[in-house]
């Protein structure tokens, strides 16, 4: 009898992502962990993680958010809202929402803790 002991599936990479919000949810100017991102630009409840390079699609993820302050009226979720990784943008966009699911910022300290995995390999389905 053989067990699988890897979780790696072959022709995908594992990308982690964890950063501090500043003032407000501001995207601060290092992150804990981002290998191989370019860039998380901010917009209205959502950042949008731009990758140094595209992938073949996004397979699986896994996002969220630990408040400095626990409230059910802050960034109680987080959710992957869009992707264009195969793309010209090569982003995956997070949106963030209160406990009864109304899109809000994160908080000053809120920690945000991503993983995504990436297809690399055309013939992975």
């Amino acid at each position: 009898m053989a067990f699988s002991v890897s979780s790696a599936t072959n022709g995908s990479h594992t990308v982690h992502v964890q950063l501090t919000a500043g003032t407000n949810g501001a995207v601060p100017s290092a992150f804990t962990r981002a290998r191989e991102v370019a860039s998380i630009t901010k917009g209205t409840h959502t950042y949008a993680v731009k990758f140094v390079r595209g992938r073949t699609a996004l397979l699986d993820w896994s996002v969220k958010v630990i408040q400095a302050t626990p409230d059910v009226d802050g960034a109680w979720e987080a959710k992957v809202i869009g992707e264009d990784i195969a793309g010209t943008t090569k982003t995956i966009t997070i949106g963030f929402f209160a406990a009864d699911g109304t899109p809000v910022d994160m908080a000053t300290g809120d920690v945000l803790r991503a993983c995504f995995e990436l297809k690399t390999s055309p013939g992975l389905a």
